[in-house]
């Protein structure tokens, strides 16, 4: 039986899975100084947009979830004839309605499936919420190839994969305080203010944010990118001698990949990682990633076996 992955543009993933048999991604759409395009950028093109602003403030750009048509499209053209099986992970339910627009087409249009399928083989379809953005919604995927490739049932990859999503803890480190703050702001989201957003970058105050359990929240700030991306790498390394509910660490960079030699500390996660048979694994951020959080953005996904275990910053 066939089978394959399902996630949205907003997931970070290694090019070379993308690229895989494993996963297909529902492209999002960007809304670009008016004009909206499919989000199926390579990482190619998504460095090109890095390096040549189109993704900075004075841009007017955004991003949209996939609509009830471009859902039905990509399953009929994408799904349907080539799987048996297919589980779509989305990002968190609290942060986009992709996850509810999934389970409606899914309820309204699954009488007409048998049309589109090159095989008299029934098919399911599952539909999960991460609860969680960007890199933790890509670990959740790195984590069912794993588990795929272990060769678990479909019951218990399921079932893995939903304490999985109670588990997971995305981090994310923003270079620019100005830039997130005028994104929330773009969005009707006033929580990062303008006196505090002009004070952090005077200072050269770094935030830190989490995303997981369908919450996203301010861990706190710190002096200093680099020393808010070591906050970071050191939870991540601390999570590993806890315990972890995957032995995978996914990283997300919103910038040229060789860019991530500047973190020390990142090196020294790898050892560690490498010492308890860990994997972790980097890809470049996806576009709604960097709109949302700005160039440079350095994340971190990792799902400690305790989910009280958390980040914090005093």
């Amino acid at each position: 039986m066939s089978s394959v992955i399902v996630v949205d543009s907003a997931c970070d993933l290694p090019e070379r899975i993308i690229n895989s048999r494993t996963v297909e991604v529902l492209p999002l759409n960007l809304i670009l100084n008016g004009e909206t395009l499919l989000d199926s950028f390579s990482a190619t093109e998504r460095l090109k947009m890095l390096h040549d602003g189109t993704v900075n403030l004075k841009q007017d750009v955004n991003t949209s979830p996939a609509t009830r048509d471009q859902i039905v499209e990509f399953l009929t053209t994408k799904i349907l004839p080539k799987y048996d099986f297919a589980i779509v992970q989305t990002v968190a339910r609290s942060r986009s309605p992709q996850f509810d627009m999934w389970q409606e087409v899914n309820s309204s249009f699954a009488a007409h499936y048998r049309e589109y399928r090159n095989s008299d083989r029934n098919f399911t379809l599952r539909i999960m919420d991460s609860g969680t953005v960007f890199t933790g919604q890509g670990l959740m995927a790195l984590n069912t190839i794993y588990l795929g490739q272990k060769g678990v049932s479909r019951r218990e990859l399921l079932e893995r994969s939903k304490t999985l999503a109670r588990n997971i803890q995305s981090y994310s480190a923003p270079v620019d305080l100005h830039y997130l703050r005028e994104r929330a702001r773009r969005k009707g989201d006033r929580t990062i203010g303008l006196f505090s957003a002009t004070l952090g970058k005077a200072l050269n105050i770094a935030p830190v944010l989490y995303g997981g359990q369908n919450t996203t929240a301010a861990v706190g700030k710190v002096k200093g990118h680099k020393n808010a991306v070591d906050k970071i790498v050191g939870h991540a390394m601390q999570a590993i001698k806890k315990g972890l509910e995957t032995p995978l660490i996914s990283v997300g960079y919103a910038g040229p990949l060789e860019d991530l030699k500047q973190y020390g500390s990142l090196d020294e996660l790898k050892v560690l990682a490498k010492q308890r048979n860990v994997k972790v694994i980097t890809s470049l951020a996806t576009l709604t990633s960097v709109i949302n959080m700005g160039p440079g953005t350095f994340s971190l996904a990792v799902a400690p076996t305790d989910p009280k275990f958390r980040l914090v910053i005093e």
